[in-house]
């Protein structure tokens, strides 16, 4: 059996950063992502229901294999407050072979 080394990463957006930290922790101690990174405040803009929004949000950065794609998205969806959660899957052209054969030994 091989192991899929194509590495992925998903941009989540959360509105406050006790929601990108909640969903951090779950995921890597799910095994679900080995890696995951809050940057603090940023300004989205944006039009729900016909009306223009600014909001401060939180952006999440989660770092898996593509195989666990499916899996991270059903738990993020499922313990993300937002009703229309962006989940944006963002893939690696060009990883340095040695952070790789740690991301695939991380556990």
């Amino acid at each position: 059996m091989t192991i899929d080394s194509n590495i992925i990463l998903l941009y989540i957006p959360c509105p406050n950063e006790e929601v990108a930290r909640l969903l951090a922790e779950k995921v890597v101690e799910l095994d679900l992502a080995f890696c995951a990174q809050v940057f603090p405040k940023m300004l989205s803009y944006y039009k729900w229901q016909g009306q223009l929004n600014t909001d401060e949000e939180i952006l999440l950065i989660l770092k898996t294999q593509t195989h666990l794609e499916a899996k991270l998205r059903e738990k993020i969806l499922n313990l993300h407050p937002y009703q229309v959660p962006c989940i944006l899957k963002l893939n690696t052209e060009s990883l340095n072979p040695s952070y790789t054969q740690w991301a695939l030994s991380a556990k």
